[in-house]
C-alpha cells in the first residue's frame, strides 16, 4: 500500500503548529503569526508538489 504524501504533508503542518504554539506557551517564544501561516503554507505546498512529481516519476517508471 502507498503513502498518501497529502496525508503526510498535513500531519507535519498540524505538528509544526502544535510545537509552537506549545514552545510560545512554555518558552515565551516570540512568533509572527502571518509569518508562520506564510512559512507553513509554502512549505506544505512545496511538500505537495514534490511528493506528486516524485510520485508520477515512480509511476512512470513501473509503468514501463
Amino acid at each position: 500500500r502507498r503513502i498518501q504524501v497529502g496525508t503526510v504533508v498535513w500531519g507535519l503542518v498540524l505538528t509544526v503548529l502544535a510545537v509552537l504554539l506549545l514552545l510560545v506557551n512554555t518558552v515565551n517564544l516570540s512568533v509572527d503569526p502571518v509569518l508562520l501561516v506564510l512559512c507553513l503554507t509554502l512549505g506544505a505546498g512545496l511538500a505537495l508538489l514534490l511528493g506528486g512529481f516524485l510520485s508520477g516519476l515512480q509511476r512512470s517508471r513501473s509503468s514501463r
